[in-house]
C-alpha cells in the first residue's frame, strides 16, 4: 500500500493531476479513462497519504471523499465509511499543515456528529490551548496562507519536461535532421539505419525501426522470469541497493538466456557502429503505473561523482547508451534531459542513442537524464551500456580537451583508460 500511495503522490506531483477529475475517471493529460472512485476509495487514499506525511495531498483527497459522502447520503446510497472518520483524518492533516483554527473547527464538527468519537474532546482542548498561545496576527497569517491552496505540481525542469512543457533552444533546433546511415557496411546497404539527430553536443539520436515486434516479444519473454526490483549504485561503493529514485523491475540477460539476445547485441553493434565486445549485458526494465527513474547519469567519470569504482579497469567508462523502447506508452514515461530542455517520447521499435562522454573522456554532465513516471499503461525498455575501450574507430579522441571540467585539470583519483 505504501508504494501505491507514493506512486499516486508522484503522479500528482509530476503531472499536476486534479483529484476531482481522477475520482470521476478522467486522467489528466491523457484521453485514457478509468473507473470512477468511490467515497471509500478517496477516503483510503487520503488516509494513507496522511499516515505517510503527504498532508497537502491528503487534505485534497479527503475533501473529495467528504463531498462524495454527502452526495451518497442525499441519494440514499450505501455508506461504507463514516463522516466522522473522514473529518478526523482531515483535522489531522489540517493541523499538520499548520492551520490550527481550521483543525479546531473540523474537530468541533466531529463532536456535533458523534460526541463520543475517539479523542475528539482531547483534540479540541489541545487546539484551543495552541490557539491561546498564538497572536491573532499569527492565526490570521496561517489561515490566509492555507486558503491559497498551494500548487502541488512540481515546478522543476524535470517535472515540466515530463508534462511536455519544454522547448528546445533555437540553436539546437537548427541541428535537427534525418538521414540514412550505412557506415559503408554492406550489411546495411539494403536497410540503412534511420537516424534522427535530436541534439548535437552532446550527441543524441533517435534510431527508428531498429527491431521487429517478434524480437521484442522474445526479449520480454526471456526477461520475465528474472525480473526483480531495480537497483542503483550506492554512492562511493561497488554495492547496489533498491531506492525510491528508481521504481521498476529489471533483469540483465546474458547471451545464453535466449538466441534472440546475441541477435540483439549484434544488431546494436551494427546500427551504432560500436564494438559490443566491451558492452555490458542487455538490461530489460518494466515500469508499471508510477514507475520512474529520477535524474541521473549513466557514466561515472565526472569531476564530482564518487562512483569511479564502477569504471572498469579494462573496458573503461560508459561511452554510450542505447535505449530501446519495446512498447508505446499510453501516457507519461518519456525520457527527459533536464539540462537540455529535451523530451523524448517512447515509440515502440525505436531507440534513443547518445554519447555520455566528451571526446577527452570525461563525462558530459549535459547527459543528465530521467525516466518520467508512467501515467497510464506500461513501459518496457531494454538498454545497452557500451564501454569506451576500442571505440576509437567510431568515436576517436579529440586533439584537445573539450570538457569544461578540464579548466581545473583532470579530476584527482579518477582512473584514466590507456
Amino acid at each position: 500500500m505504501k508504494g501505491a500511495v507514493e506512486a499516486i503522490v508522484r503522479l500528482q506531483h509530476t503531472y499536476s493531476i486534479d483529484e476531482e477529475s481522477v475520482a470521476n475517471g478522467r486522467m489528466t493529460r491523457t484521453s485514457v479513462t478509468s473507473p470512477k472512485l468511490t467515497t471509500l476509495d478517496c477516503y483510503l487514499l487520503g488516509l494513507n497519504q496522511a499516515q505517510l506525511g503527504f498532508h497537502d495531498y491528503a487534505i485534497r483527497w479527503l475533501e473529495v471523499s467528504l463531498k462524495r459522502f454527502e452526495e451518497d447520503e442525499r441519494n440514499n446510497q450505501p455508506l461504507f465509511v463514516s463522516k466522522a472518520n473522514i473529518l478526523d483524518w482531515l483535522q489531522h492533516s489540517t493541523y499538520h499543515r499548520g492551520n490550527v483554527s481550521h483543525a479546531l473547527a473540523v474537530s468541533e464538527q466531529i463532536k456535533s456528529i458523534d460526541p463520543d468519537f475517539a479523542n475528539v474532546q482531547a483534540n479540541i482542548g489541545f487546539y484551543q490551548q495552541v490557539l491561546s498561545e498564538m497572536t491573532p496576527e499569527a492565526v490570521a497569517a496561517v489561515e490566509k496562507a492555507d486558503s491559497l491552496r498551494p500548487k502541488l505540481a512540481g515546478d522543476g525542469k524535470y517535472e515540466s519536461l515530463c508534462r511536455g512543457e519544454g522547448v528546445l533552444r533555437t540553436e539546437a533546433l537548427k541541428n535537427q535532421r534525418c538521414y540514412l546511415e550505412t557506415y559503408g557496411n554492406p550489411a546495411l546497404l539494403l536497410q540503412p539505419v534511420k537516424y534522427e539527430v535530436i541534439h548535437v553536443n552532446p550527441d543524441i539520436f533517435m534510431l527508428h525501426d531498429v527491431v521487429f515486434d517478434s524480437q521484442i516479444e522474445r526479449i520480454k519473454a526471456a526477461a520475465r522470469k528474472d525480473l526483480r526490483r531495480a537497483m542503483v549504485v550506492i554512492p562511493g561503493t561497488d554495492q547496489h541497493e533498491a531506492a525510491r529514485i528508481r521504481i521498476s523491475k529489471s533483469a540483465f540477460l546474458k547471451e545464453s538466456a535466449d538466441p534472440v539476445i546475441p541477435e540483439m547485441n549484434a544488431r546494436i553493434g551494427l546500427i551504432t557502429n560500436l564494438n559490443m565486445e566491451v558492452a555490458e549485458d542487455l538490461q530489460i526494465a518494466n515500469y508499471g503505473i508510477g514507475g520512474h527513474y529520477d535524474p541521473h547519469y549513466d557514466h561515472f567519470r565526472t569531476k564530482f561523482d564518487i562512483n569511479h569504482h564502477q569504471i572498469d579497469a579494462k573496458w573503461g567508462d560508459r561511452i554510450a547508451t542505447f535505449l530501446l523502447y519495446m512498447t508505446d506508452v499510453d501516457a507519461g514515461g518519456a525520457t527527459v534531459f533536464p539540462r537540455l530542455n529535451l523530451t523524448l517520447y517512447p515509440v515502440k521499435g525505436s531507440a534513443a542513442f547518445w554519447f555520455n562522454l566528451h571526446r577527452d573522456g570525461l563525462g558530459d554532465e549535459n547527459t543528465l537524464h530521467a525516466g518520467c513516471p508512467v501515467l497510464s499503461g506500461t513501459k518496457w525498455i531494454s538498454n545497452k551500456w557500451i564501454r569506451e575501450k576500442w571505440q576509437d574507430r567510431t568515436r576517436p579522441c579529440g586533439p584537445q580537451p573539450d570538457s569544461p571540467e578540464w579548466e581545473n585539470g583532470w579530476p584527482k583519483d579518477k582512473p584514466v583508460i590507456e
